[in-house]
């Protein structure tokens, strides 16, 4: 009986260890940081666009203060973001795709911000850049970075509001969400690229978007190369 116990343990001991395990899908995030080392100013005067990163990888401290500075909340008793919103509609959407193994603790692969929680959503798994790479017009250093930010926006949320004019104040938001991310990644001694050049239709697909869902704006970051 003894020995078929021992046995029945050992074959369950091997299957589990064979297993591969899904990484949970939500993940929690460091809380951001309020201070920082520089003034604004200084980060202001050294604000520039990189297209080069070194293969240093981040961590998630560090992919926490960038989704915070883009659309992390600051007034939890009404949701309010980092960056202003006509109306408060908030039509944004912040999507990562870490690669080249580029952030300890994650694997390559698609994730989604989560503001409300400060954490992100693993979407799918899989070595990007490539892909990224394809969307470009001749640009593919975005595909070179430790991780890219992604925004996109789903239109209604303001022009259900806003009518048409909705769509300059989406494109005016984007702006500030971008230009948050540049100058947090600056305070933090990182190199921020953007591009707003790219093929719609493939980086949709890449981010499995529907009809309602438009992307807008390819931020790389990683360390100075």
């Amino acid at each position: 009986m003894r020995k078929k116990i021992l046995i029945s343990i050992l074959s369950l001991f091997i299957f589990l260890s064979t297993m591969t395990f899904a990484p949970d899908k939500i993940i929690e995030l460091p809380k951001p940081m309020l201070k920082s080392n520089k003034s604004f100013e200084q980060v202001l005067s050294e604000r520039r666009t990189k297209r080069a990163f070194s293969v240093e990888r981040v961590n998630k401290r560090i992919l926490s203060q960038l989704l915070w500075a883009a659309q992390g909340i600051t007034d939890e008793s009404r949701n309010y973001r980092t960056a202003p919103s006509a109306g408060a509609l908030y039509p944004l959407e912040v999507y990562i795709i870490v690669q080249n193994k580029g952030c300890e603790g994650l694997e390559n692969g698609l994730y989604k911000y989560i503001p409300n929680e400060n954490q992100i959503e693993f979407i799918k798994p899989g070595d990007l850049d490539s892909s990224l790479a394809n969307v470009g017009y001749s640009q593919d250093f975005f595909a070179r970075s430790p991780i890219c930010f992604i925004l996109t926006a789903v239109p209604k949320r303001t022009t259900k509001k806003y009518g048409e004019r909705g769509y300059r104040y989406i494109h005016m938001e984007v702006g500030h969400v971008g230009q948050n991310i540049q100058l947090q990644g600056t305070a933090l001694g990182l190199s921020v690229g953007i591009a707003g050049a790219f093929k719609d239709q493939k980086l949709s697909e890449l981010l499995d978007l529907n009809e309602e869902e438009i992307p807008l704006y390819i931020m790389p970051v990683g360390y100075p190369k």
